[in-house]
């Protein structure tokens, strides 16, 4: 499928072709401001919404097949984790949910962070990683919806700013104390740490070294 979905403050949902660069079909309109977005199963389209809903699109018609609520605050982001069979919402509401991908059905609710949370991360089949602004990142159970831990180090928030370097075991979060951290997932110490010149509000793992290799990665920033 060559094409892109984009989701806007004022509450649409636009399909792209990537080829072209034009609109493949007619305006998909959310009840309000669309903040994540996730292709799910079937042909269906997840829009993550400020007023803590998550509105479910049939992409095909762009017709509304159902609506998913519990969150009571905007949902800042979403990931499918568990191969697939679960999507994972996170909140301002400082919750994070599981949600069945197949019946739509909540599945678990993750509750800890004492602040907004925003970016997800899927580490393993079993294991979600969250960052928030209460400057720290919890790893959860995906299967049994517990705590695994939580790392702390971090100075300030932490936005979408977290991801993984696979090969080495290593989780990678950014942010607003501005600087990069480095996390041995085992014993959530942290392996490294970089200091930049800027709030980290974003951040993506786009080289990945080889296991054997020491060097680290490239990375974009955003300033506030």
């Amino acid at each position: 499928m060559n094409t892109v979905a984009s989701g806007s403050q004022d509450g649409t949902i636009q399909i792209w072709s990537i080829l072209t660069g034009q609109k493949t079909q007619s305006t998909i309109v959310a009840s309000i401001w669309v903040l994540s977005l996730k292709l799910l199963n079937n042909n269906l389209l997840a829009a993550g919404l400020a007023n803590g809903n998550i509105q479910i699109f049939n992409l095909a018609t762009g017709n509304l097949f159902t609506t998913l609520s519990g969150h009571t605050q905007q949902v800042n982001d979403l990931t499918l984790v568990n191969n697939g069979n679960l999507l994972a919402s996170s909140s301002s509401d400082t919750t994070v949910r599981l949600w069945d991908a197949a019946s739509l059905a909540t599945k678990f609710i993750l509750m800890g962070h004492k602040d907004r949370v925003f970016g997800l991360k899927s580490i393993s089949s079993s294991i979600l990683a969250s960052g928030s602004n209460d400057n720290t990142i919890r790893l959860w159970n995906i299967l049994t919806g517990q705590l695994i831990s939580t790392l702390t180090g971090h100075t300030g928030y932490i936005d979408l700013s977290v991801d993984y370097l696979n090969a080495q075991q290593t989780l990678v979060s950014g942010s607003e104390d501005q600087t990069i951290k480095f996390w041995n997932l085992n014993s959530g110490q942290v392996l490294n740490s970089i200091q930049a010149d800027t709030c980290i509000t974003s951040l993506a793992v786009v080289n990945p070294p080889p296991q054997t290799s020491s060097r680290c990665l490239f990375f974009k920033t955003f300033g506030l």
